[in-house]
């Protein structure tokens, strides 16, 4: 018998599966953790997931799932977690997360009683499974709906965006999604991080960051007490200095002028 374990890692260094299932499948049915953080696996069983009954955090880092349809591997019931944190490359797979379901239809991942939702953004695909798998939540199953009708709205109070991209919109469509989730949501905190892949520092200024501040120049957001953007810029040239406190709040009185003169929600625009 394990002790009672708080949180387990699992690496298998990008290997199959399947040739390390029959272990750990023994370890998650007597499981006793919250927290589970899965990484680098190859076409991971969902079902075997659903055996972590106590499970209601879960980190997924460069993990797939298995694209067998047999009726072993396919889960009974959903997994109901409260934190979902989904990272480098999770999003956008052959077999993707809202694909993911049950025996009977239904979703396999039950985000009704979501409180925290951690996405990391690396790509253009990944930026439109995310913005899917949001649309299409539904406490049941996956079918398209309004964002109004995404029941864990109803309990997320912190959403955090990890983005990267070279051009286009730096916030990858997540202002609309965010125009969407107004007067719908109990959000306490949205914290957003862009990697801008820039040839000069200067160039960050011309991006359209403003989009962030015209979400938040229209009700709807009763609960919303702090929001972050933390720009990191990869520079190509020799100039790699730190934006000064000056030209920071020049930045955010150009870009942010509403969250920089809000008294309810606390702004905070760092740029490196």
């Amino acid at each position: 018998m394990l002790p009672r374990l708080q949180s387990f890692r699992l690496d298998a260094r990008d290997m199959e599966w399947n040739h390390i299932r029959s272990s750990f499948v023994q370890i998650f049915n007597i499981s006793t953790f919250s927290v589970l953080l899965v990484m680098n696996i190859k076409n991971l069983i969902p079902a075997d997931l659903a055996l972590c009954k106590s499970l209601e955090k879960l980190l997924l880092r460069r993990t797939t799932f298995s694209t067998s349809h047999s009726e072993s591997d396919t889960p009974r019931i959903p997994l109901r977690i409260r934190y979902l944190y989904v990272e480098n490359g999770c999003i956008a797979e052959p077999v993707n997360l809202r694909d993911l379901r049950c025996m009977d239809g239904t979703a396999f991942f039950d985000l009704s009683k979501l409180i925290f939702l951690w996405m990391e953004i690396s790509s253009l695909d990944d930026a439109d499974s995310a913005r899917t798998l949001l649309h299409t939540y539904g406490r049941d199953t996956f079918i398209p709906i309004n964002l109004s009708n995404i029941a864990a709205l109803k309990t997320l109070k912190r959403l955090a965006f990890d983005g990267f991209l070279q051009f286009g919109d730096p916030y990858l469509c997540l202002t609309d999604e965010l125009m969407n989730m107004a007067s719908k949501n109990v959000l306490e905190e949205i914290l957003i991080t862009i990697h801008a892949f820039q040839d000069n520092r200067n160039a960050v200024g011309n991006w359209e960051w403003g989009k962030l501040d015209e979400v938040f120049q229209h009700p709807g957001w009763p609960d919303l007490r702090y929001v972050s953007l933390n720009i990191v810029t990869f520079n190509r040239n020799t100039d790699n200095s730190d934006y000064t406190l000056a030209e920071h709040r020049e930045l955010a009185k150009l870009h942010f002028p509403k969250l920089s003169a809000s008294k309810s929600v606390i702004f905070m625009l760092s740029i490196r």
